[in-house]
C-alpha cells in the first residue's frame, strides 16, 4: 500500500494508527504530493493507494486520474480522504471508481473496515487474473459463474473451520478440487495458486492463528505445496493442513486468549455502541461463532456481559458524584435514559435514583 498525504503529521499518523502487519498490509511507499506519488506508483505498482484529496500542486483527484491512465493494466484500489464533504470531489471519485471516500476526522475502525474492503477487491482481482491466464476459450463466458461458485465453497470451508466440523470440511475440500477439475483446472500450478489465496483468507479470518506461533503458515503452506506433483496429493495436503489449523483454532488456550481480548475490548469501550457484529469484526470471527464461543467459555451471553459491565460502571458513577441520571446513562453507553432506568432496576432491584440515595 502507498500513502499520499501532504501533511507530515497526518501521514505519520496513518502509518501508525493500525497494525498493518496483522492486516497483511505492507506500506511500500509514501509521498507528499500527487506528482511524486505518481512516479512512485509507476515504480512500485501498489495494490492499494490511500490518498488525500486536497494537496499542493497535483491534487488527489488529478493524481488518481493520471494513475488510472498510466497504470491502466492494473486495477489499483484507491481510498480517498478529505476534510471537506465536497460533492464535486465525491462525483469525481465515483467516476474514477475509487474503493471508498473517507471524511476527516475518521476513526481507526472506519479505516480498518475500508482497508478490509480494498483487500477483498485485491484478492478478487488476483483470482480473476489467475483464471484468465490460459483460460480455454469455450469457458470464458462461464468465468463469473466459476468464481462465484468457488467463493461459495471457500466460505463453506471457512465456516466449517469455525464450527470444527471435520467431515463436512473434508467434503467441501473435495468439492472445491472437483470444481476445478470440472472446469479443466486440474493443472497443479493453478490449484496451488488458488489454495494459497484460500489460506490467506483463513489467516485474515482467524487472529488466533497469527497468535499461535511465530511461523507463517501461509508462506510455509505455499512452499510445501510445491512438493505436490498431482492434484490428488495437493488435495490430501490441504485436508491435513486444515486439520492442523482447526486444532489451533479450537485449542483451549487460544480460545481463552480470544475471550480475554473480547472482555478487554468491552471493558475499554463499554460506553460505545457495542453490537455482536462490531465485536466479531474486531476479532475476525463470525457473529454466530463468537456468540456460541463466548457463552461456552464464560457461561453468559455476550449481551448480558456487556450489560453487566455497563451497570457496574453506572453503579460506580452513582456512588461517586452528582451527575444527572441522563449523563450517567450516556457515559455507560445508553442514549435512552428511560431504557437505562428500566434496565438498571431490572438488574439491580432499585432505580438509579433509589440506588444513589441508599
Amino acid at each position: 500500500m502507498m500513502i499520499v498525504e501532504d501533511e507530515t503529521i497526518i501521514r505519520e499518523g496513518l502509518k501508525s494508527c493500525l497494525d498493518w502487519h496483522s492486516l497483511d498490509i505492507e506500506i511500500i511507499g509514501e509521498a507528499a504530493d500527487g506528482a511524486a506519488a505518481l512516479q512512485l506508483a509507476k515504480a512500485m505498482l501498489p495494490d492499494i493507494v490511500l490518498t488525500d484529496v486536497v494537496m499542493y500542486g497535483m491534487d488527489g483527484i488529478e493524481f488518481v486520474s493520471r494513475l488510472r491512465e498510466e497504470l491502466s493494466d492494473k486495477q489499483v484500489q484507491v481510498i480517498l480522504i478529505s476534510g471537506h464533504e465536497n460533492w464535486s470531489y465525491i462525483k469525481s471519485a465515483l467516476q474514477l471508481q475509487v474503493t471508498d471516500y473517507l471524511l476527516k476526522p475518521f476513526d481507526t475502525a472506519e479505516l480498518e473496515q475500508v482497508i478490509h474492503k480494498a483487500r477483498k477487491a485485491c484478492d478478487a482481482e488476483r483470482e480473476r487474473r489467475l483464471w484468465e491466464q490460459g483460460l480455454p476459450p469455450h469457458l470464458q463466458a462461464e468465468q463469473d459463474y466459476f468464481l462465484e461458485r468457488k467463493a461459495a465453497l471457500e466460505t463453506a470451508i471457512i465456516v466449517e473451520l469455525e464450527q470444527n466440523e471435520r467431515m463436512n470440511r473434508i467434503y467441501s475440500v473435495r468439492l472445491y478440487f472437483d470444481w476445478f477439475r470440472k472446469f479443466e483446472r486440474n493443472a497443479v500450478p493453478y490449484l496451488q495458486a488458488f489454495c494459497g489465496i484460500l489460506l490467506m483468507q483463513i489467516k485474515q479470518r482467524f487472529t488466533i492463528l497469527a497468535e499461535s506461533g511465530s511461523t507463517d503458515f501461509v508462506a510455509e503452506g505455499i512452499e510445501a505445496m510445491k512438493g505436490c506433483i498431482t492434484d490428488e496429493e495437493l488435495e490430501e495436503f490441504m485436508v491435513n493442513l486444515l486439520d492442523h489449523l482447526a486444532e489451533l483454532i479450537h485449542s483451549k488456550p487460544d480460545q481463552r486468549r480470544t475471550i480475554r481480548s473480547i472482555m478487554e475490548l468491552i471493558q475499554s469501550f463499554y460506553m460505545e455502541e457495542l453490537t455482536i457484529s462490531y465485536i466479531a469484526a474486531k476479532v475476525h470471527l463470525s457473529p454466530n461463532y463468537l456468540a456460541t464461543l463466548f457463552k461456552k467459555e464464560v457461561g453468559t451471553t455476550l449481551n448480558d456481559y456487556v450489560t453487566a459491565v455497563r451497570i457496574s460502571h453506572a453503579k460506580r458513577l452513582l456512588s461517586e458524584g452528582n451527575l444527572l441520571i441522563q449523563e450517567i446513562a450516556e457515559k455507560v453507553g445508553y442514549k435512552d435514559v428511560k431504557y437505562f432506568t428500566k434496565l438498571f432496576k431490572k438488574e439491580v432491584g432499585h432505580s438509579p435514583r433509589a440506588y444513589r440515595e441508599q
